[in-house]
This record gives C-alpha cells, sequence and structure tokens, in this order.
C-alpha cells in the first residue's frame, strides 16, 4: 500500500483489513530514541557524505502539509463516516482526528525550529525539498546542478561534491527562506517580526506537547515489566538492568 503521504505512521492488520493510524508515531518514545542514536551513530572520520540529522527540517516538514490536506479532503468527503479508505488502507474517524492533531503540532512545531534556527538572506529555498542520500536539500538546487552537468560547467566529482557541499553550507538559510515563504502563504501577506515571534512561541508550546507524549510513552517503553530477556549472558540484576538501559536510551 502506498503510504508516503503519511509519515510517521502505523500500519496493522485488523479483521482483514490494513488500517492505518496516521502520525501515530509522532507521540512515541522510540521515535525520540531514534533521532538520538544515530547522529551518535555516525563514526565516520572522513565524512565522504552530507548527512542531515535534523529532525525538523523542510523536508519533513512539508510531508507533514499534505498529509494534513490529504486527511482534511477525506474527512471533508463524508464527514459523518466512521471509517474512510485511502490507497487500499483503512483509516478509521477516531484515527484520522487524531493524526490532524498529531500532523498540525508536528507542523507547527518544525515550522518554528526553522525559523529560530535559520537565519535570512538567501533566496533559494522555495519549492519541493527532497533528501538526497541523507541530505535536505531543494529540487532547485538540484536540477541546477543536473543542467550544469549536462552543460558541461560540472565536469568531475569532485566539483558535483562541491556543489552540493555549497547547498549544506546555506542549508539554514535556505530552510528559514522555505519556512517564511510557508508562513507569508498560511497568513495570505507579507511577513512581520511579530507573525514569527508569533510562530515561534506556538511552535514551542507544540514542542512542549509532543515532548509531554513521549514522555507518557517513555514511561510505558521503559517499565521494569518490560525488563525481559535482558543480559542474558549474566545471571547478575544489576548487569540485566544496565543491559536493559542501554538497549531502552535510559540513562
Amino acid at each position: 500500500h502506498d503510504t508516503s503521504l503519511f509519515p510517521y505512521s502505523i500500519l496493522v492488520e485488523k479483521q482483514g483489513h490494513s488500517v492505518l493510524m496516521p502520525g501515530a508515531n509522532l507521540k512515541n518514545f522510540g521515535m525520540e530514541r531514534d533521532h538520538g542514536k544515530w547522529p551518535s551513530r555516525d563514526k565516520r572520520e572522513l565524512k565522504r557524505d552530507v548527512v542531515n540529522f535534523e529532525e525538523h527540517n523542510p523536508y519533513i516538514t512539508q510531508q507533514f502539509i499534505k498529509a494534513i490536506d490529504a486527511l482534511n479532503t477525506l474527512r471533508d468527503e463524508d464527514f459523518e463516516s466512521l471509517k474512510y479508505n485511502h490507497n487500499g488502507v483503512v483509516v478509521d474517524a477516531e484515527s484520522l482526528r487524531r493524526g490532524i492533531r498529531m500532523y498540525t503540532t508536528a507542523f507547527v512545531a518544525s515550522l518554528s525550529t526553522i525559523l529560530k534556527r535559520g537565519r535570512g538572506g538567501a533566496r533559494y529555498g522555495g519549492g519541493v525539498w527532497l533528501d538526497v542520500a541523507g541530505q535536505y536539500v531543494t529540487k532547485d538546487g538540484v536540477d541546477g546542478i543536473i543542467r550544469d552537468i549536462e552543460s558541461g560547467e560540472l565536469s568531475s566529482f569532485q566539483e558535483i561534491d562541491n556543489r552540493f557541499r555549497v547547498l549544506d553550507v546555506h542549508y539554514d538559510e535556505y530552510a528559514y527562506d522555505w519556512a517564511m515563504r510557508i508562513l507569508a502563504s498560511i497568513h495570505g501577506r507579507e511577513i512581520m517580526q511579530g507573525d514569527i515571534d508569533n510562530t515561534i512561541e506556538s511552535g514551542e508550546q507544540s514542542l512542549a506537547r509532543l515532548s509531554q507524549m513521549r514522555a507518557v510513552d517513555r514511561d510505558k517503553d521503559c517499565s521494569l515489566n518490560l525488563a525481559i530477556g535482558y543480559g542474558f549472558d549474566s545471571e547478575n540484576h544489576d548487569d540485566l538492568m544496565a543491559d536493559f538501559r542501554v538497549v531502552r536510551g535510559l540513562k
């Protein structure tokens, strides 16, 4: 099933149907744990590739927008329906409403984080963003590289690599420009500093809500009742618990 419109979702089988819970993983502690572990696992001394580990980035934030639009479209087709169908999967009404809330919270959190982290100056962040082998970059940027390869302006791997690294150097600027364009489209007018400040403030509240939900899930995920099958190479209780804490990402 093509569920690519709905990032961070859970797909399960229920009574012979594929049931989608849109955005359900956004509140799970496991997702937060994954975001933290991948940068720590990057042990490269020579970083031949650009890999961006930012949780809040234009690529995934644009996916939140698409997900919200798709779920609202499904709901508007039959507001009273108890179940909805999308590309062969079933979404029940409560999961749909919860998905809209989750994606909206994540969108505001990400947009505000990008605005808070970024800086102005670049005018190349508009349009579609791509995940190119782990590097978040605009489609316009990639298209420009392709054109220059075809024209012969870029004729070596080193030159191509340098162009991608230039895009990475200016990543925060491009991301900020993109976020400003999205904010302007929401308001339907030119953005003032007060709009930016209000978005950042709302985003901090959204981040706090996500953090609270993940903390609740963390308590469940890390319950001592789940400490079964750890430390199998030792009969010492302390070793068992140490293994459990490491695997679960606890301190």
